[in-house]
């Protein structure tokens, strides 16, 4: 990627210079956003309760900005994310399980869970982002005015 600075005068190039030192920024910002939207999207096709996609944040660090999501709010995400192997399903604090299907409720001592192959959605958003960066970058320089 190049960049064309055209200078005219003093003022002009203290201008050129501020605008080109705040692309940087731009493109880390609209790189971030971009991650966050996607990520937020794959998330969210996990509606069971909404905890996974409302998990999902965007927030300044030190040297930019992060993409992430919060374990308190959503701490099956890796689950989710990652996905499991197959494994038994059995009660911590009681002598059976119980849960709700077809409106009627079903117990059981143990259950036999298949495993779940997993849904990247995070790192899917950030493929999507390294995929598509000299589309988002050439969009960002515009932003700041080149």
């Amino acid at each position: 990627m190049t960049f064309k600075i055209v200078v005219g005068g003093t003022d002009g190039v203290i201008r050129e210079l501020e605008n080109t030192s705040k692309i940087p920024q731009q493109v880390v910002r609209d790189l971030a956003q971009f991650v966050f939207n996607r990520a937020r999207a794959g998330a969210g096709r996990h509606i069971k309760t909404g905890a996974l996609e409302s998990s999902t944040y965007i927030r300044k660090i030190t040297d930019g900005l992060q993409v992430g999501h919060d374990a308190n709010r959503a701490p099956h995400a890796l689950f989710v994310h990652f996905g499991t192997k197959p494994h038994a399903i059995s009660p911590k604090n009681k002598k059976i399980l119980r849960w709700a299907s077809n409106g009627r409720f079903i117990f059981a001592r143990k259950v036999n869970h298949p495993g779940y192959e997993g849904d990247p959605w995070l790192f899917n958003a950030v493929d999507e982002a390294n995929a598509r960066f000299d589309e988002i970058a050439t969009a960002s320089i515009k932003k700041v005015g080149k």
